[in-house]
């Protein structure tokens, strides 16, 4: 049987082989990243700017024509892999009445439903990481007293809703185009459903 100190050292450097491992894959995952983006930058600077462009053009429009969703939010930002990381999200509130338990009437809930989507450069060359994100939460108010006041106030509880879809696709950067654009417009201002999306049609899912 092996001493206690050899096998810690054996452990210890069993981890350090993983974390070597590790960081040979995330080297290698980022190179190609960076070839695929040399070459792609163009068409894909060009799509970003372009969506940006369109959210900004729906973002001025009147308050009475964008009620649904307000407005929609447009990021980017810095990730390990330099994947040219950019997302844009929106949210709509509505209320509905369901039943909480079998023998409950029914109640009043109010909803809060967002959509998000993300695009960053594949590993694969010629190739964009598109994820979308879809879920809903309850925001439910209840009547709390509290006592050092003497009075009672809401506690607004945030719970995860009725559903969930997470959705990731591998597309083309040579099909992101105008026309692809449009399409997240409508769904991010929720004309559309996700199925309306090319890249649910044309893309490669892979979860």
């Amino acid at each position: 049987m092996a001493h206690w100190l050899e096998e810690e050292e054996n452990r210890q450097k069993r981890k350090k082989d993983r974390l070597e491992r590790a960081r040979e894959r995330i080297l290698l995952k980022k190179e190609s990243i960076k070839k695929n983006y040399l070459k792609n930058k163009g068409k894909y600077n060009g799509f970003i700017a372009e969506l940006d462009k369109m959210v900004e053009g729906v973002n001025n429009m009147p308050l009475d024509k964008r009620k649904v969703f307000g407005k929609i939010s447009s990021k980017s930002k810095k990730t390990k892999l330099d994947n040219q990381f950019h997302f844009f999200g929106s949210s709509s509130r509505f209320k509905k009445r369901k039943n909480k338990g079998l023998f409950s009437r029914l109640k009043l809930y109010h909803y809060k439903h967002i959509r998000v989507i993300y695009f960053s450069i594949a590993k694969e060359m010629d190739k964009v990481e598109i994820e979308t994100k879809e879920s809903y939460l309850i925001r439910e108010r209840k009547k709390e007293r509290v006592s050092d006041e003497k009075k009672s106030h809401d506690e607004v509880n945030k719970h995860e809703g009725e559903e969930r879809d997470d959705r990731l696709y591998i597309f083309d950067i040579d099909k992101l185009n105008r026309n692809v654009a449009m399409y997240i417009i409508d769904w991010l201002v929720f004309i559309e459903d996700i199925e309306h999306l090319p890249f649910e049609s044309q893309g490669i899912r892979i979860k």
